[in-house]
Order: structure tokens, then C-alpha cells, then sequence
């Protein structure tokens, strides 16, 4: 894989976290790893390097895409003992048997997760939600459709693309909620009781990757003593510092009224985990952050 196809790879990575959260992604990823094998045309001596080409590509993505990389590793480690006699259609089927295996795995963490976090939502609550986390929509839903939760939702909203899906799941579920632009939320924060966040990853050194702008709400909320609650599968605890989790940096030009000007942007944000006050993953509530 050259590198113009590996920035396209890494721009779709972080595309469609932005709108369906890192969880749902890593599904899409796995399905599509799957039906590209089952597609797959080659000589039975390249198919494995092929396998790891790809995995070590998406190893580099930025940023990291944590649980899909421990997913991969475990996958890379399994067909490592592939016999020498087995031919391609045999390591074929036993290379989706083994990734299926992975993703319905990763599919009831999330399902775990989702269904103990709508526990955490009360009667009368007013819950900011900042990103289109994918767990934390269904956590919302589990707690209105299964709980029987009356509870509102504030949508501090982003770039519209990055915000569309959460409204539209919160307007077809009826849950009450109020769109608001998110250099606002001073003016919400008396009526807010708690505020939902997920993560892309969850480092040794104490801090989370979350979507571009957590860290300002997370503060914000912080000093407000409003509750911050961080909804995150086992699987997002990563092995790299969070210097090494690869956050995208751009620069582009913009040309506004006749100004031209180079404008900086990060992908992400690193939240320091001291500002989270519950850390909730699908076998429970973490007292402290694991090591990792």
C-alpha cells in the first residue's frame, strides 16, 4: 500500500469515527477486512503477507484506532501457526472464521457496555453529550426504550456532519433534547446533572482520546462539578503513551473576505483522566484508571 492510499485509508478512519463513533468503525472495518478476503485473488504463498501488510498499515492510522489494532494483533497471532501444507481456500475460511469470531466477540462488549451504561441514566436527568459516540447513543436509547428512563439530552453541537446521527437517533426514539452550539454550554450547565462522553483510546500515561473538543467540555464541566462520565470497551485501554496514539495535524489554507490564512487543526483531543469522575466499562465501574 503506498502512502497516498494510506492517508485516504487513515482521512476514511477518521471520517467515519467522526460520524458513527470508533465502536461502529470498527465493525465496518472488520466486515469489509472480511469480504475482501473472501474476494480475495492471489497465490496461496501471498496471502498472508498480504494479511499482515494491511494489519501494519492500519497499525500507523491516525489516530490509532485502538481496538481494531488489539483485534488485528490477536488475528495476526492466530494465523502465524498456519501450516506450510494448507492450501489457500483452507487459510481463506480459516481466516474469516477467526476474524467473525472477533468481531461477534467485540459486538457483545459494546452490547455489555451499552446495556450496563443505561444504568446510569435517572429519572429527570439532563445529560450533555458532546460527540456522536457511537456506545453512548446506544446507552440513551437502551435507557429510554428498555428502561423506561424520562430524562432529557442536551446535543452540544459540533460540525454538523459530526452531529447528525445522534439527533436524528435521539428525534426517532422520542427522547426529549435541545440542540445547542457548544461554545454555549456555560449558559447550560445549572440544569445539567451529567455528562455522557466515549473515547478512541485510553493510555498509560492517563489521558483519553476523544473527539475534537472534549477537553474544553470535560473542563468546563469539571470546574462546574458536573458529573463526567466515560462509557469505554476493555478494548480502547491502549499499550502506547498518548504522544504515540498518532493525533491527525492539519494545516490548509482559507481564504475569507480577501484574507488568506493557514489554519491548524487537530483531530482529536487528550483529556487528562483526573477530570473524568466514572470510568465505566462493560464488567463495571473502574474505582482508578488500569494500568496499561
Amino acid at each position: 500500500m503506498n502512502a497516498k492510499d494510506r492517508d485516504n485509508l487513515y482521512k476514511l478512519f477518521r471520517d467515519m469515527a467522526d460520524v458513527l463513533g470508533t465502536s461502529r468503525m470498527t465493525e465496518i472495518a472488520l466486515e469489509s477486512f472480511i469480504r475482501a478476503i473472501q474476494s480475495l485473488k492471489c497465490p496461496r504463498e501471498a496471502i498472508l503477507p498480504l494479511f499482515n501488510e494491511l494489519s501494519e498499515c492500519i497499525k500507523h492510522s491516525r489516530p490509532r484506532v485502538v481496538p481494531l489494532i488489539h483485534l488485528l494483533e490477536e488475528f495476526e497471532d492466530e494465523m502465524r501457526f498456519t501450516r506450510s501444507d494448507v492450501d489457500l481456500e483452507e487459510i481463506r475460511a480459516d481466516a474469516v472464521t477467526t476474524l467473525q469470531e472477533k468481531l461477534d466477540a467485540f459486538r457483545e462488549r459494546v452490547q455489555r457496555l451499552t446495556e450496563r451504561g443505561a444504568h446510569y441514566v435517572q429519572d429527570d436527568d439532563v445529560i450533555l453529550v458532546h460527540s456522536a459516540s457511537g456506545v453512548v447513543i446506544k446507552i440513551l436509547l437502551n435507557a429510554k426504550e428498555k428502561l423506561q428512563r424520562a430524562f432529557k439530552v442536551i446535543v452540544l453541537k459540533q460540525d454538523f456532519n459530526k452531529t447528525r446521527q445522534l439527533i436524528q437517533a435521539l428525534l426517532q426514539a422520542g427522547i426529549a433534547h435541545e440542540v445547542v452550539p457548544e461554545y454555549d454550554l456555560i449558559h447550560h450547565l445549572p440544569q445539567a446533572t451529567k455528562l455522557f462522553i466515549g473515547a478512541v483510546a485510553v493510555t498509560p500515561d492517563r489521558n483519553v482520546v476523544a473527539s475534537a473538543g472534549t477537553a474544553g467540555i470535560v473542563s468546563q464541566c469539571h470546574i462546574g462539578r458536573i458529573p463526567v462520565y466515560l462509557f469505554v470497551n476493555s478494548l480502547k485501554f491502549s499499550h502506547q503513551s498518548s504522544q504515540d496514539q498518532h493525533i491527525h495535524r492539519k494545516e490548509e489554507a482559507e481564504t475569507r473576505e480577501g484574507l488568506t490564512y493557514s489554519l491548524t487543526t487537530y483531530s482529536h483531543s487528550l483529556v487528562a483522566l483526573q477530570l473524568i469522575d466514572h470510568v465505566v466499562t462493560g464488567t463495571g465501574e473502574l474505582k482508578r484508571a488500569p494500568a496499561v
